[in-house]
């Protein structure tokens, strides 16, 4: 079986296409975690079935080989590679919320998004607060979800330019039955 995974990652890097092909079947019959950093020259590879096969095993064996597998995938020069990689955020947990900080500044908004989604676990105000002073708006809304966002904050938000943010603000104030009084458009009543 070993000697079956060394020929199969000896092969990858074959001229022939078929052979590198059955190199990469042969290594997902495998099933074998330790094979993934065997992908990683795939995500460059010009043919797409070959970077396709790379993000497959990145998603299946990512999150078993910890945070630099999903590091590798996020810090890539392909978009479909760092939106992979993003999906992996959340999945990841506690371990990805470092990785998740870089990504919400990330060119791609998809990204961001992803991003700020798996922030969400983080229970840190420090995390939240930066959700809800994110330059994007669809950040910021996301971050008024945060359960560690301090109460100042959230009524901050509720005076937001933009209405998804000032949306999303009043429905956490209202699960957290936020004092009406306290809130600024609710002082002339």
């Amino acid at each position: 079986m070993a000697n079956d995974i060394g020929k199969a990652m000896a092969r990858l890097k074959h001229r022939d296409i078929r052979t590198r092909r059955r190199a990469v079947r042969t290594l997902f019959e495998h099933d074998d975690p330790s094979v993934l950093q065997a992908f990683k020259p795939l995500l460059d590879d010009d043919d797409t079935w070959f970077v396709s096969k790379a993000l497959d095993a990145y998603r299946t064996w990512g999150l078993l080989s910890g945070s630099e597998a999903i590091e590798t995938l996020l810090n890539h020069r392909n978009l479909d590679v760092r939106r992979a990689g993003a999906n992996l955020l959340a999945p990841l947990g506690q371990p990805g919320v470092p990785l998740a900080l870089v990504a919400l500044d990330d060119e791609d908004n998809v990204v961001q998004r992803k991003a700020a989604r798996a922030l969400l676990l983080a229970e840190d105000a420090d995390v939240a607060e930066r959700l809800a002073q994110h330059r994007s708006d669809s950040i910021r809304a996301t971050g008024m979800g945060h359960p560690a966002l301090p109460e100042p904050t959230l009524r901050g938000g509720l005076t937001d330019p933009h209405e998804g943010v000032r949306v999303a603000a009043l429905k956490t104030a209202l699960k957290r039955s936020v004092d009406a009084h306290r809130l600024p458009w609710m002082r002339t009543v």
